[in-house]
């Protein structure tokens, strides 16, 4: 069941999941920070959390399987051009996987909707294997006015409330209706995402075969069928790719409704996985994003307002212009990130003393020096509420060429959410880790997760 969750998650984006999540945090964070390390909660632990800091110990298994890949699972080989000559397979809508990870069939067309004047549903995946097949779909609610800040708690309280009462998830083949287990789901509003799995007879999981997903909430159904996937000996076969030190990209293109659609299907090695493809928002100090060159100039992507999960791996360009040939996928900004972890214990200084700790943490790729730490009162950038902060600096040392450590996850048992700075290099060196009711003299800080943005962007020449 882990890898199909992992298969149907990594079609989603995190760029709209703070929609999805519970507004009230402990302590009063600047909302753009707010939003990014929620984001990254509901990213690591699950759909519903309910502090700013990840609650690892209790959250293991549900990390565990809801963890969102954005690049396939390591195979343990020293790089990605070795995977030249071994089989793969390919899911349209879903992507590149080996042909032995148990994943039979996919979805035929990714992405059906059905809608009435109330809801719009939308079936974005389903994948299967065994006796199983896995959905995830999404429900918008057409008449929803989303508030400047974000659905109110009662509103939220109410939705739960009222979709608890009629949960019912079928999936009828043939004569036969079974019922959805394993579900979970998100919801912030305008919209919930859906997960689960039905459970079927094998005999029954087959293409050709019309199944009907039907949600009692909203009253609508969708059809849709079953497809064997693709099979080739090379990732160039499935479409154009690059590689880069541990990660290969390879982009699959297509002309629909005067608009270029390109898919891209991430495969990393040496334990790292994909974070992004586009820049931080919030980091002015970093140049361009993700943008379409043609003989004509370049273009930038269509923003999406859609709720996704996860890494955002489709992108879609306007039409082309008359003459307008050649395209080629620019990604200046990608962003790796590894599973490490590293604790140093700390003393907690009091109020406006700083004290030096200049104490180094070593990760496969980089080191982190602590430099110092000092309490403060820090401002919230956009209430300009005050709140007690432990103001942490540190500095970054490379050991590759191929990427550069740009953010590091802070994890301590006890305090609220944590805040971070750009520094010049458009690296976050300088956090600040809300003190908010933590009473202890010392802390023990684990320094997580680091991210690394490739110092080598990717350039994709796609099929015209």
């Amino acid at each position: 069941m882990e890898d199909k969750l992992k298969a149907l998650l990594d079609r989603l984006d995190a760029d709209e999941t703070g929609k999805l999540l519970d507004d009230d945090l402990s302590v009063p964070v600047d909302r753009k920070i707010a939003a990014r390390i929620k984001a990254n909660v509901y990213e690591k632990a699950g759909f519903r959390p309910v502090r700013a800091r990840r609650r690892r110990k209790r959250l293991t298994a549900a990390a565990a399987l809801l963890f969102l890949l954005a690049a396939l699972a390591s195979m343990n080989m020293d790089s990605v051009t070795a995977t030249i000559g071994k089989l793969f397979g390919y899911v349209p809508g879903y992507g590149i996987i080996e042909p032995e990870g148990g994943i039979k069939y996919g979805m035929q067309t990714p992405g059906v909707t059905a809608e009435n004047e109330v809801y719009r549903l939308t079936l974005n995946e389903a994948i299967a294997s065994g006796n199983t097949i896995s959905v995830i779909f999404t429900l918008e609610r057409k008449q929803f006015t989303q508030p400047d800040n974000g659905p109110a708690a009662e509103e939220k309280e109410r939705l739960l409330r009222e979709r608890s009462q009629r949960h019912e998830v079928t999936l009828q083949a043939g004569e036969a209706a079974y019922n959805i287990s394993h579900r979970g789901w998100g919801t912030g509003g305008k919209f919930d995402i859906v997960y689960g799995d039905f459970i079927l007879p094998e005999s029954e999981i087959k293409p050709g075969t019309e199944y009907r997903l039907h949600y009692a909430y909203s009253g609508l159904t969708i059809a849709f069928t079953l497809q064997s996937y693709e099979r080739f000996h090379s990732l160039e076969q499935i479409g154009p790719t690059v590689v880069h030190g541990p990660l290969s990209i390879t982009a699959v293109s297509s002309w629909s409704d005067d608009k270029l659609t390109v898919n891209l299907y991430p495969y990393s090695t040496g334990g790292y996985k994909l974070s992004s493809f586009t820049k931080d928002p919030y980091n002015d100090k970093l140049q361009g994003d993700l943008h379409l060159i043609t003989d004509q100039g370049s273009k930038p992507y269509i923003q999406d307002r859609s709720p996704h999960m996860g890494v955002r791996r489709q992108f879609q360009f306007d039409r082309k212009d008359d003459g307008e040939s050649n395209p080629v996928l620019h990604i200046p900004h990608v962003t790796l990130e590894s599973e490490e972890a590293a604790a140093v214990t700390l003393k907690v200084p009091a109020m406006g003393e700083r004290l030096t700790v200049n104490k180094a943490l070593s990760f496969k790729d980089a080191d982190v020096t602590v430099l110092d730490t000092e309490k403060v009162m820090h401002t919230d950038g956009n209430s300009g509420t005050l709140y007690e902060a432990l103001k942490i600096r540190m500095s970054f040392q490379n050991k590759s060429d191929a990427f550069k450590l740009n953010w590091v996850y802070l994890d301590v048992d006890g305090t609220g959410g944590f805040g971070w700075e750009f520094d010049e290099n458009g690296d976050a060196t300088t956090y600040y880790l809300a003190l908010t009711g933590y009473d202890k003299s010392r802390m023990k800080l684990t320094i997580r997760n680091p991210k690394y943005r490739m110092t080598e962007g990717f350039r994709i020449t796609l099929q015209d």
